[in-house]
């Protein structure tokens, strides 16, 4: 494994489900380019659940208190913001496993 992949892997493991550091998980760690596959399918399937959150509360019509629901709302779009971010970065992570070369863009 190259200096990238080990940082890659710590990566994963520290934004990934936290079974993946016990043991009975090593395939994962030793097999990068599917530890990246398997958390490109994890981060974009949070992100669709952050997503439809954000849907759901704010469609809500039984809101007891506006204020509050408004801070849920934004505390949601934060979350949904990371999660986007970790899903556009696992994406890049699983592509580079797999050999893809990138070219810098401005």
């Amino acid at each position: 494994m190259e200096g990238w992949e080990e940082s890659a892997v710590t990566w994963m493991l520290d934004y990934g489900p936290l079974e993946w550091r016990l043991e009975g998980y090593e395939t994962l760690r030793h097999h990068p380019p599917f530890m990246a596959w398997l958390f490109r399918q994890l981060s974009a399937a949070d992100l669709t659940a952050a997503r439809e959150s954000w849907r759901a509360l704010r469609a809500a019509q039984d809101v007891p208190d506006p204020e509050q629901h408004t801070a849920q709302l934004q505390g949601l779009t934060g979350i949904g913001r990371s999660l986007r971010y970790r899903a556009q970065a696992a994406d890049l992570l699983e592509r580079a496993m797999r050999g893809e070369l990138f070219v810098p863009r401005l």
